[in-house]
């Protein structure tokens, strides 16, 4: 999934593909593939300017398509990493949203209500594992 996310956007795929040639990214670690395409767009936001525009355009279409453990993947396994990831490199989690469609929005929003203790850990999970549509 995380190397099909790359392949959205050709400046990611570009960092994705060197990082799978030096052997940091395992396919049998789904969780931890999507953790290594995280820390991949905060470095992309960091340097110059790159429009991720279809990155999260495909993300968008996936978390109203996929089954409850893709969507899982994809929330707990990526946009969970990239706030966490955006905090620890001091850039402000709310700076993403100007890609995010309105099922990422929610997502995003979930996490940080989670993070906040406005969601329990049992609303997020059911909000998680909930099947498409």
């Amino acid at each position: 999934m995380a190397a099909q996310l790359a392949a959205s956007n050709a400046e990611i795929r570009a960092l994705w593909d060197e990082r799978v040639r030096r052997g940091d990214v395992g396919p049998d670690l789904p969780y931890v593939a999507m953790g290594m395409l995280a820390a991949l767009l905060v470095d992309a936001v960091t340097g110059p300017s790159i429009d991720l525009s279809d990155f999260f355009r495909d993300l968008e279409r996936r978390l109203t398509e996929v089954p409850p453990t893709t969507r899982n993947l994809l929330i707990v396994g990526f946009l969970e990493d990239l706030q966490n990831l955006s905090v620890n490199r001091g850039i402000p989690p709310a700076s993403w949203r100007k890609w995010l469609g309105p099922a990422s929005q929610e997502a995003w929003s979930m996490i940080e209500g989670l993070w906040s203790g406005s969601v329990s850990p049992a609303q997020f999970n059911h909000y998680v594992d909930r099947p498409p549509g």
